[in-house]
């Protein structure tokens, strides 16, 4: 959590308050991801994905949709952060440009993915029927749609519930 503190924390925070969503929610959501991905791991990631961009611009072989940086926010997520009309959930990118390989290459330098991160959060709390629940089902909602995962959700909202129990108990603590 420290790391998370340090060097993300205060501008997630600020991406969370422009984008308006809870920060408890997206601070679980990189914990995850920084738990089962290390450093070292995401350094394999990101040697793969040059490779496969290497491949689709020489032999126009087909770019997959890999999840990069801290947050673990796949590819079709950052073109169509950066204004490309591509499907969320695609596969495989047919064709990438030279525009496309660099937004690719922003996307993975860590406030970058953040606030690729935080725009698909804000896609995923947009919902109309998003207000309706607590916070605490909320990050199972937003765990299950960003992972795909039901287990993933619930691990969120056991994340989140543990943030929320320590807030009243800091609360109690100073009354």
């Amino acid at each position: 959590m420290t790391l998370l503190k340090k060097k993300y924390g205060d501008f997630l925070r600020q991406q969370c308050n422009n984008y308006e969503i809870s920060y408890k929610i997206c601070s679980g959501i990189i914990r995850i991801e920084t738990t089962y991905r290390k450093r070292y791991f995401r350094i394999c990631e990101y040697v793969i994905l040059m490779i496969g961009i290497g491949l689709n611009l020489l032999f126009k072989r087909p770019l997959k949709n890999y999840t990069i940086g801290i947050c673990q926010v796949g590819i079709s997520t950052i073109l169509s952060y950066y204004g490309k009309k591509t499907y969320q959930h695609l596969e495989k990118i047919d064709r990438l440009s030279l525009g496309d390989v660099c937004n690719i290459i922003k996307g993975i330098y860590y406030k970058n993915n953040i606030l690729v991160f935080c725009y698909r959060i804000s896609y995923i709390c947009g919902k109309s029927y998003f207000g309706e629940y607590t916070e605490s089902q909320q990050a199972q909602i937003v765990g299950e749609e960003y992972n795909g995962k039901y287990l993933y959700g619930l691990r969120l909202q056991a994340l989140v519930e543990d943030m929320l129990k320590d807030e009243e108990v800091s609360y109690l603590n100073k009354s």
